[in-house]
């Protein structure tokens, strides 16, 4: 599915994954839930809880992993906003934002 918004809010299972290729000045806002943050050409990793908002700083791939069931919303533009896993482990497609 292609979304033209740049505003996405999704509901991530615990342990779920969510990654953003190219999001820089994207921001990510925990709603509900704990998101732990790594960031291609970041040296420390972030967590968030619910309320917290981070802005991606970095082009290149950023991964969101839940605490619990959580909902995030991303503010932004980014080429890819992919979110689950397949059976062999790779993180399938779910929309292409402008």
């Amino acid at each position: 599915m292609e979304l033209e918004a740049t505003h996405h809010t999704l509901d991530l299972a615990n342990e779920g994954l969510l990654s953003i290729r190219h999001g820089q000045s994207a921001r990510i806002r925990c709603n509900t839930g704990m998101l732990w943050i790594t960031e291609e050409g970041e040296v420390k990793d972030t967590i968030l809880s619910a309320g917290d908002t981070y802005t991606i700083r970095h082009p290149g791939l950023t991964l969101l992993t839940s605490f619990g069931s959580s909902r995030v919303t991303i503010e932004g533009s980014a080429d890819r906003v992919r979110t689950g896993r397949t059976a062999s482990g790779d993180v399938p497609e779910l929309a292409s934002c402008a």
